[in-house]
């Protein structure tokens, strides 16, 4: 099988373009890192624009900008609070609510202008219990979700930052795991005896094997003190 996300979902996009060539000069591919966050992908601002031809020109758009950034801009707008859909699980309808895609864009929205003013969430607030147990693995994370933990402190909204502060801290542990984990994949003998750990690996509460650190970094902590 081939993996959609890091291999084939760009070419796939180009191939829709390349099929409307005839119709369409230019095409924009959503960027989904920013550039100081770039990694092997299957869409990148330095490939994407080589699926171009002589009468189409593909281009990887907005990677100047990395999630939350680009959140803060389009949060306000009416039309994206009566149609958003992030969801991979559900093709039609409301966002499913559960899924990453889903609890970060409900995050963020909830911070920057209310989930109660959403069409497509059925849920009124974001789901807390649910940020406090997501790990992640990535630095690129990180900073998506300090940016909008910033929000949250501006707005006095101290439950959505303690949420984000213990999830955060739960997935430096798990983050070197993740690394572990991606070694031991490679040996399936190895993989076989730390397959069972991925349970406790993911309470965030047990540090990797020595030698594997992880991506995520605490950012530092705010100092508040100076400003009251």
């Amino acid at each position: 099988d081939v993996d959609w996300a890091a291999l084939a979902h760009g070419s796939v996009l180009a191939a829709s373009a390349l099929a409307m060539e005839r119709r369409w000069s230019s095409v924009l591919v959503p960027a989904s890192y920013d550039y100081e966050s770039a990694v092997p992908w299957g869409s990148h601002p330095e490939v994407d624009p080589l699926f171009s031809t002589s009468t189409l020109s593909l281009a990887h758009d907005g990677p100047t900008y990395d999630k939350a950034d680009k959140m803060d801009r389009v949060a306000p707008h009416p039309l994206v609070q009566k149609h958003v859909r992030v969801c991979q699980r559900r093709p039609e309808g409301l966002n499913c609510g559960s899924c990453e895609k889903c609890l970060y864009t409900a995050l963020a929205l909830d911070v920057l202008v209310g989930l109660e003013r959403c069409a497509t969430f059925e849920a009124r607030t974001a789901d807390l219990d649910a940020i406090r147990k997501t790990r992640i693995d990535k630095a690129w994370y990180v900073r998506c979700y300090t940016h909008i933990q910033e929000h949250a402190r501006r707005k006095g909204r101290q439950d959505i930052v303690d949420a984000i502060d213990h999830m955060m801290a739960r997935s430096v542990h798990y983050s070197g795991w993740v690394k572990a984990f991606e070694k031991a994949r490679r040996r399936p003998l190895l993989w076989a005896l730390v397959r069972p750990l991925k349970g406790l690996a993911r309470t965030g509460r047990v540090p990797p094997p020595p030698g594997f650190k992880g991506d995520v970094v605490l950012p530092p902590k705010t100092d508040t003190s100076a400003r009251e």
